[in-house]
């Protein structure tokens, strides 16, 4: 059963949304612990320390040889922000295969891995702190190649700043279905909310993928989540890049990972989402309870090795200057999608917005100053790609699809050319009809010229739907004038 249709809520989930005094002592203690992870990345001998930490916590894990292979290949070299110079020895400065750490957390196995090490920092009292090392640094890593993957990929806006509706399913029993319709119906509609601290959650563009998923989990209740991302207003976005021009902020809350991933379902992986409901609604369909869940999130935070996470002095009136602007925006976006639901709720979260507003304008009469950047860290040039087509630094999965897709081409196997052109996102679909081949010496024609050159199949009536499917497609992308 894939990450997108838990069966279970699980116990980091449970954690989030009643937070208590263990929580937010454990959240703290998390934060320290980012600042000395991202510390270790500037020592050599400690970055070496750290993965050697972690590969003795998971040494004793059950593990296949290749997640074993992937973990060994992660701890290979180093894994950088793109845009940081680390001032690694020379002789190991060169560029690595950028994503064995999303490629690890989005493999079933993988996930298992992050999971348990993640859930245990909420779910047990005591917690040693290499334990709380390993968590936080395995984060880290997949934390990092996200934001590479953006860098990357910085002229496509989904990945620049990916807004939009996604879905998620699962399966919940009814007590934890009703815990959730309590948090969304709180008299303080400010507190309608949960978060998934340190964790990352799987989310789909297509709400059939998702509903496909969740149809086979046997027994109990299903939960569906409309997800609805937004980025930052832009207003107050440039008006916190004014404040504090040194301040790194992210768009990686929200990813686009299905080149990545071993599953492509059109994945938008979300990392440590924090949500506001905005409705729960309840409803059998064919004997089975199904609750309906419209949440909201903002794709915007501060994740970047130049950041601290300590929360104390200067740092303190950064992070809450920037947590104004989020309110504001996240309370804007609320109003906007609850009037359909309550125009109660909606003045409610005007209101709120309003009261975020003023707290920003405020603070304004005072800008403290302050380093933001860690020690021995210098900013350079963006890369914007990491190799060439020769199959080095492309996603493994989406090197094995590319190839199946260019064999199904060329045999004019267009139903299969079809299934995989119909697994892309939506905005990226187009890119298939005219995609290079991989390899610097072979010739085949794009499909584009394949379609061209090839008429109407004779072999096979499926083949034949495929064929106009496909032209169809062309024709709607408008891809034979590009």
């Amino acid at each position: 059963m894939h990450r997108m249709s838990d069966t279970v809520v699980t116990n980091i989930q449970l954690a989030s949304l009643f937070a208590g005094d263990h929580e937010a002592k454990r959240m703290e203690e998390v934060r320290t612990m980012i600042t000395k992870v991202r510390q270790f990345w500037h020592d050599h001998e400690k970055f070496h320390d750290l993965k050697v930490w972690i590969w003795k916590y998971i040494q004793d894990k059950k593990l296949s040889p290749k997640v074993k292979l992937q973990i060994t290949e992660l701890f290979a070299g180093y894994s950088d922000w793109a845009d940081m110079d680390f001032r690694r020895p020379s002789t190991n400065s060169e560029v690595k295969y950028p994503w064995h750490a999303i490629e690890l957390y989005c493999s079933e196995e993988g996930y298992e891995l992050f999971f348990k090490a993640i859930n245990a920092l909420f779910r047990d009292q005591n917690v040693e702190e290499n334990a709380i090392i390993v968590a936080v640094a395995l984060v880290e890593f997949v934390t990092i190649e996200l934001y590479n993957l953006r860098l990357i990929n910085i002229g496509d806006p989904q990945y620049e700043n990916f807004q939009g509706i996604v879905y998620r399913g699962m399966g919940v029993s009814r007590s934890v279905a009703e815990e959730f319709a309590k948090a969304a119906r709180h008299c303080d509609i400010s507190r309608r909310n949960f978060a998934i601290p340190l964790g990352f959650m799987s989310s789909s563009t297509s709400k059939k993928k998702m509903e496909d998923f969740v149809a086979r989990i046997i027994g109990g209740d299903l939960m569906y989540w409309t997800i609805h991302i937004h980025g930052l207003e832009p207003n107050l976005l440039r008006q916190y890049h004014a404040r504090y021009p040194d301040s790194v902020v992210t768009s990686i809350c929200a990813m686009p990972v299905a080149r990545v991933a071993e599953l492509a379902e059109k994945e938008i992986l979300l990392r440590g989402p924090f949500f506001h409901i905005i409705q729960t609604k309840s409803e059998e369909i064919g004997g089975r309870m199904i609750h309906n869940l419209q949440v909201v999130m903002l794709n915007v935070n501060r994740d970047h090795g130049t950041e601290h996470s300590l929360n104390e002095g200067p740092k303190k009136e950064q992070r809450e200057f920037f947590r104004n602007m989020v309110l504001a925006s996240r309370y804007e976006i609320c109003a906007s999608l609850s009037r359909e639901f309550s125009e109660v709720d909606a003045e409610g979260y005007n209101s709120l917005a309003k009261e975020a507003l003023k707290r920003i304008q405020a603070a304004e009469d005072e800008q403290p100053t302050f380093t933001a950047a860690l020690p021995e860290t210098e900013s350079c040039s963006t890369r914007t790609w990491y190799g060439d087509l020769t199959g080095n630094s492309l996603p493994q999965n989406y090197i094995a699809l590319r190839k199946t897709f260019e064999r199904a081409a060329i045999d004019q196997d267009w139903t299969a050319v079809l299934e995989i052109m119909e697994g892309e996102y939506d905005w990226q679909i187009a890119d298939w009809f005219n995609l290079p081949t991989l390899g610097a010496d072979s010739t085949r024609q794009t499909l584009l010229h394949e379609l061209a050159l090839h008429g109407r199949p004779v072999f096979s009536s499926k083949h034949v739907v495929a064929w106009k499917c496909l032209l169809a497609l062309a024709d709607k992308e408008n891809v034979w004038r590009k």
